[in-house]
């Protein structure tokens, strides 16, 4: 068994209030991101032992591993659900565990939020896992914002540096598109179904119509263009753009 507090508590900056629970479990300590409701409901159905503090804001219970598990899943993890703790109890493990897998990280024995923490880097690549199920990996100054699901396996080879020079590139398109469209063609390039023609569509098209890229942006995006073979789409990107004053070629 395993013993958890939670405590209601409060903090004040300039005029603004914030609310929130504290979920310590063992030595580690959270601000509760999933859903209050699911909180209470593991404790009613699982715990023993429960403990009022004085005054009434707070508690402590001691609970079987698995649902301690699911809680510090629940404390990290904004978007679990009833359901999804629901399957930590029952199975001993977590999505995310399972996504660690899947990327070769050992998971035995770690806590959700150890995994969290993991950043993995190969050369000039970096995947971030704080924010899980949301990713973020990096390249060189560039990023990409996308969820996890199906591309565990994809990300794995990369990061062990199994990429053909045809995904490297992608990458690099991808990273000149915005976030809605990163999520969409990192989806694709991680399922194999990603054509060079496709993703060079979405990045003049989203470059074109883009009124906050950057001047530097829109040098790169022309450039990507034209390393990929769409010289026509760099020239109309150019002149849509207005770049070249003084001599683009």
């Amino acid at each position: 068994m395993v013993l958890i507090s939670v405590h209601f508590e409060s903090s004040a900056y300039f005029n603004y209030i914030n609310y929130h629970l504290g979920v310590k479990i063992g030595d580690m300590y959270f601000e509760l991101k999933g859903d209050t409701s699911v909180l209470a409901h593991l404790i009613n159905k699982y715990a023993t032992k429960i403990t009022v503090d004085e005054g009434g804001y707070g508690y402590s219970a001691e609970v079987p591993e698995s649902v301690a598990l699911a809680v510090e899943y629940l404390a990290s993890i904004r978007t679990s659900m009833k359901e999804e703790v629901e399957e930590i109890v029952r199975t001993g493990t977590t999505k995310l565990h399972k996504f660690a897998e899947e990327l070769g990280l050992s998971v035995e024995g770690r806590t959700v939020s150890s995994i969290l923490s993991t950043d993995m880097t190969f050369q000039n690549l970096r995947l971030c896992l704080i924010d899980y199920p949301a990713l973020t990996l990096s390249l060189c100054e560039k990023t990409i914002k996308f969820r996890s699901e199906g591309t565990g396996n994809f990300l794995r080879r990369l990061m062990r540096g199994g990429a053909t020079e045809d995904e490297m590139s992608a990458l690099e398109g991808i990273s000149l598109l915005g976030e809605r469209a990163q999520e969409k063609y990192m989806r694709r390039l991680a399922a194999g179904t990603l054509s060079k023609k496709a993703l060079a569509v979405a990045v003049y098209r989203s470059l074109s119509s883009s009124k906050s890229a950057s001047r530097e942006t829109i040098k790169e995006g022309v450039e990507w263009l034209k390393k990929n073979g769409h010289e026509e789409k760099a020239a109309e990107l150019i002149v849509k753009k207005a770049l070249c004053e003084g001599g683009c070629s």
